[in-house]
């Protein structure tokens, strides 16, 4: 919708005030902000409101500037394969487990989560881009990367781009294959998430994956905004469970 409203000569002075707005909610401190509100306050609405204005205007930049196909077709792949490493970590430290690992003495339980997140580092008082990439056309766009990717990190509903979780089963066995372990990248099986602002003519020729349509759909981040997020990293957290209860206890 806001495509047909906004035209594009207009957009960069559009942004410029977007953005002029959205500092004066959230003030100098992004994080005293983003910890400080929740998505129930009024103050939290409006800016999630801004911030999908401003994605709207950034991507219709973004398809101006054909030029960062390239880097975006790259970043999509470096999500793509992050997934499927911590989908295949997960399954391995999974069977690592079921192999040798599992103590029968405390282990009444076990699972292994496995994440994908982005860090966001972001100093108030100077303006330090921190984790986000400073690149040659930021000019070109004229927003406040560093701020703007702050805040939209710190509004997020969760701080995980994907996850995945395996827990143990008495019917799971080390020949099983990660497919019948359920710990698989069931989400990418080569049909594209060209979803919401995604699904444009122009990225036709990518196949979007699922980390990337998180990123750019389900929260308030632009094309060009994803390009300059530059901290991924991936985890597979192991944890063991042992369960008393005083029931259980023989009182002498």
């Amino acid at each position: 919708m806001c495509r047909k409203v906004y035209i594009k000569p207009l957009a960069h002075e559009l942004l410029k005030d977007l953005e002029s707005e959205i500092k004066k909610i959230v003030g100098t401190d992004v994080c005293s902000f983003t910890e400080g509100h929740t998505k129930y306050d009024a103050k939290y609405k409006k800016n999630k409101e801004l911030l999908n204005v401003r994605q709207t205007l950034l991507n219709e930049l973004f398809f101006a500037a054909s030029e960062e196909f390239i880097r975006l077709k790259q970043v999509n792949s470096l999500l793509d394969e992050l997934t499927k490493k911590m989908y295949h970590r997960t399954a391995s430290l999974y069977r690592a487990l079921m192999s040798s690992c599992r103590d029968e003495e405390f282990d009444d339980d076990y699972e292994i989560l496995g994440t994908l997140k982005c860090n966001v580092d972001y100093d108030s008082e100077d303006g330090s881009y921190g984790t986000v990439l400073k690149l040659e056309n930021d000019e070109f766009y004229g927003s406040d990367f560093g701020y703007m990717i702050a805040l939209i990190n710190g509004m997020q509903d969760s701080e995980n781009i994907v996850e995945c979780h395996i827990g143990y089963k008495e019917t799971h066995t080390l020949s099983m294959s990660n497919e019948e372990l359920d710990c698989y990248d069931h989400w990418d099986d080569g049909v594209s998430w060209n979803e919401g602002e995604l699904n444009r003519k122009e990225l036709e020729h990518i196949c979007i994956c699922y980390a990337m349509h998180v990123i750019c759909v389900h929260n308030e981040y632009s094309l060009p905004d994803l390009l300059r997020l530059n901290d991924f990293w991936i985890e597979a957290l192991v944890k063991c469970q042992h369960f008393v209860s005083q029931n259980q206890l023989e009182i002498k």
